[in-house]
């Protein structure tokens, strides 16, 4: 399966964007939430990103075409709209999805 990894368009990795997420969490909790859902990391890099920028939920549903109420759950990770509209929301905050191999080479395509 080719590592999914969500960077803002400076290249910061996802990892410092959701650092801070992890005080709600005991630190077996965070490796066990991180070990097994990269759907995870994305709405976690959505939700950090959009209280970074000061965007409502609101605000960021009506800029890409989803609900506050779709927006709270997809930053819950309770729900996971088609692939084009969750596309629609990174590209919203200025975030990139990159897919690549494990070993970090990029996709030729």
């Amino acid at each position: 399966m080719p590592e999914i990894r969500v960077q803002l368009m400076d290249g910061t990795d996802i990892n410092e964007l959701i650092a801070w997420s992890q005080r709600n969490y005991t630190e077996a909790q965070w490796r066990e939430v991180r070990a097994t859902s990269k759907a995870f990391e994305i709405t976690t890099a959505i939700e950090v990103e959009r209280k970074r920028l000061q965007i409502s939920k609101k605000e960021l549903g009506d800029a890409t075409g989803l609900t506050k109420t779709q927006i709270s759950a997809l930053e819950m990770c309770d729900y996971f709209p088609e692939f084009d509209k969750v596309l629609r929301v990174i590209e919203e905050l200025g975030l990139e999805l990159t897919i690549s191999k494990k070993d970090g080479s990029l996709i030729d395509v």
